[in-house]
């Protein structure tokens, strides 16, 4: 008990006496408060005055701000869930986003295509539907290009002109893309179409080491094979091999391909141009394209059914301007190999959409195959631990 006397006689001379702090602070022995404005000395204590009505450490920094550590450990024991916070905004979390609502806008364009090749609907052919999908976009496109330029690098704009033939090149494959797919349609069935055609990601992998340099982990390889069996998984109820369709599953394939060429013409363009630029100058090479082909093949331009012109107009502004566009920003942040990786949550939207649209039941075999295809795509977008 005696050394405890002894302990409390010197704590006065360690600590500021009520007359050392400013005028409006109250005066508790050696357990004075300071103002806001006043700094204390670092083995001062005050924080237990306030004990727990005033845990918050907002409010400890406004105080004590000649406290800088005690503050931070009070930080770090309120917010312990920042360090976890902190590690999944690090990751590119914006164009994932953007990539997987692409993706899903994407999803629309097997089912608003099959509605288009309907009589009901105008019975559209597969070029002239490409035409008009990318016809209706185009004014759009250019006005968000008109309106937002996109950011220009002066060091780079003064030795570097537009890259117009890789524009154009990217509207040739994306052209070719629209014509062989929507082509394929009319041969084969919807699912063996979906699903012959999402092979563009490994024509993409296949040449964007060589192109960009990325270097491909063996995970991408083993996250690649699980998404293509959960996709085959998935189609598998639908998809029906047949000497008949055999024409159609081949075009299904070139399609896959012209897409995957694509989605590399885009990624290089992404280096120098913005997506806005992107998606109205290749639509502008690959609408006149996709005209010439329905012209030459007698296919119908015109229709008096609404139906078939709101269809069309649905295809244009959600699958190619949001969807197309959204792909195209994120290839300017995400390395080419995983946005085609990504892209295969196509057949997963398309398979939820036609249950949704079209009354298509989804059974067990389907579910497991999103569920494979989904595991398959969390498994590669992981980020790797660092050494």
């Amino acid at each position: 008990m005696q050394a405890s006397i002894v302990a409390v006689s010197t704590w006065p001379s360690a600590w500021p006496s009520a007359e050392a702090t400013s005028g409006d602070s109250a005066s508790l022995g050696p357990w004075t408060h300071p103002s806001p404005a006043t700094s204390q000395s670092p083995k001062a204590k005050p924080a237990q005055c306030r004990k727990k009505k005033h845990r918050h450490t907002i409010t400890l920094v406004r105080a004590y701000p000649a406290w800088p550590n005690a503050a931070s450990r009070q930080i770090s024991r309120s917010l312990g869930l920042l360090p976890t916070l902190r590690g999944l905004v690090s990751y590119p979390k914006i164009p994932t986003v953007a990539l997987a609502f692409g993706a899903l806008a994407i999803g629309f364009s097997p089912v608003l295509a099959a509605f288009a090749l309907k009589p009901e609907y105008g019975g559209f052919g597969p070029a002239a539907i490409g035409f008009y999908r990318v016809f209706f976009a185009l004014p759009f496109m250019w006005m968000v290009l008109l309106a937002v330029p996109g950011k220009t690098d002066a060091k780079t704009t003064k030795h570097t002109r537009r890259p117009t033939g890789l524009l154009a090149l990217a509207g040739f494959f994306f052209a070719v893309d629209l014509v062989l797919w929507h082509w394929s349609i009319k041969y084969t069935t919807v699912a063996n179409a979906t699903l012959l055609a999402n092979f563009a990601p490994l024509w993409v992998t296949l040449w964007a080491g060589h192109l960009f340099g990325e270097r491909i982990a063996p995970r991408f390889f083993i996250a690649l094979g699980l998404a293509f069996g959960g996709a085959v998984v998935l189609m598998g109820a639908s998809f029906q091999l047949d000497p008949e369709r055999l024409f159609g599953d081949a075009l299904s394939l070139l399609t896959a391909i012209a897409y995957g060429s694509y989605m590399l013409a885009v990624k290089k363009l992404r280096e120098t141009c913005p997506p806005q630029e992107i998606m109205a100058w290749s639509g502008l090479f690959a609408a006149p394209m996709m005209l010439a082909v329905a012209l030459a093949s007698g296919e119908i331009l015109l229709t008096p059914n609404l139906n078939g012109w709101l269809v069309l107009l649905g295809l244009a502004l959600v699958s190619h301007f949001a969807g197309q566009g959204l792909i195209a920003y994120a290839f300017g942040h995400l390395p080419a190999s995983l946005t085609s990786l990504n892209l295969l949550l196509q057949p997963v939207f398309a398979a939820a959409l036609g249950w949704v649209l079209l009354g298509q039941a989804l059974g067990g075999q389907q579910l497991l195959g999103a569920a494979i295809v989904l595991g398959a795509l969390f498994f590669g977008n992981r980020p790797e631990k660092s050494k």
